[in-house]
């Protein structure tokens, strides 16, 4: 379990190590997987979901007899690119076999460092600038282009064409940006564009701005975790009735509690729903604890666990093809990337509910 911080000096320490043992016959034969998650910051709900799917993975395998026996140590990052480089360092100085990381802007800190030692690494994350050019980099997360063409079809149904759009300056924020201006139609237009550091808090001046740029149909709220609640809050509270909508970063509940009520009603695009059957565990695992990335986590501990031994992780990976996961059955795209479905989501009074 993650120890917490009780005391000035253990709230100085950015990286927090938290170690699993499956029991092994001897150390010889474990498999050290490294995960570099946010505990603590901004994202730490979040980050705490993907330890929580971690965590699910390593108790369900005490019981199991996999193919490898794992070890399984957590470094917390505060999901900022220079403690992702230190953890690292940390974790590859230990022998680490396989790192497991998760957001963008961390996971582009440290891809090329794996890749040049040869250690694979899977990344919980969307920016294709992880995984490109890379040989032993690989992301397990859906596609900014497979959530853009979900976002597009909900658009052109809800009959969106003119479109205010303000994204962070994050990695996986542009890289939603690219993609949607990849697949927009003819025929949609984004009438104001701007880009904002991730670091903003107060959007006041770019909302006056955005009231002079005249009538849009809806607002793409491409902001990162921290900024979405407070945008949208601010919008209503200038008086934008307009619709808001978002990919992935407005599922978190301090997005929520931050928009004082001004996200309720609005829609996203995220990763699908994991299988009853994930979520049924997990909830009786981990009750009302955010979803959010979990089931990735948890797959990738069982996909680790299930490898041939005589198979280096590296092309395992690569190579999978038409494996069960908590998302069905999942395959490498051969871009370093893996085939899942992305879906659109509501906020509701009571949480976030997949549309049909």
């Amino acid at each position: 379990m993650f120890v917490r911080m009780v005391s000035k000096f253990l709230r100085s320490v950015v990286c927090l190590a938290v170690v699993f043992l499956i029991p092994t016959k001897a150390s010889s034969e474990e498999t050290r997987v490294g995960a570099i998650l946010a505990l603590s910051g901004e994202a730490a709900s979040l980050g705490a979901a993907c330890r929580n799917g971690m965590t699910l993975a390593m108790d369900e395998l005490k019981s199991e007899t996999p193919a490898r026996q794992i070890k399984l140590t957590i470094e917390d990052d505060q999901n900022k690119p220079a403690s992702t480089v230190s953890a690292f360092h940390k974790l590859a100085a230990a022998g680490t076999d396989i790192f497991i990381t998760w957001t963008s802007s961390t996971s582009n800190a440290v891809s090329p460092l794996a890749d040049q030692r040869r250690i694979p690494m899977v990344a919980i994350a969307s920016d294709p600038a992880i995984v490109a050019g890379k040989s032993y980099v690989m992301t397990y997360w859906v596609s900014p282009e497979a959530e853009a063409r979900v976002v597009i079809a909900e658009l052109q149904k809800r009959g969106i064409k003119r479109i205010a759009r303000v994204t962070a300056l994050q990695n996986a924020m542009l890289a939603m940006k690219r993609a949607f201006d990849k697949e927009k139609p003819t025929g949609m237009e984004i009438v104001y564009d701007e880009e904002i550091s991730s670091d903003v808090h107060d959007f006041k001046s770019t909302l006056v701005k955005l009231k002079q740029a005249g009538k849009v149909d809806g607002i793409f709220v491409n902001l990162y975790v921290g900024q979405v609640g407070i945008f949208a809050r601010q919008a209503r509270e200038m008086g934008f009735q307009t619709p808001l909508f978002n990919i992935e970063t407005v599922e978190d509940e301090g997005s929520i509690s931050s928009s004082n009520g001004a996200l309720i009603g609005s829609w996203y695009v995220n990763a699908d729903d994991p299988n009853d059957a994930f979520a049924k565990k997990y909830g009786e695992r981990f009750p009302g604890a955010s979803t959010f990335s979990a089931a990735n986590c948890y797959d990738l501990i069982k996909l680790i666990a299930a490898a041939p031994v005589d198979q280096p992780l590296n092309d395992y990976f690569h190579r999978l093809k038409d494996v069960q996961s908590s998302f069905g059955l999942i395959s490498a795209s051969g871009d370093n990337r893996f085939t899942l479905p992305a879906t659109v989501k509501l906020v509701t009074k009571t949480g976030f509910e997949k549309q049909d």
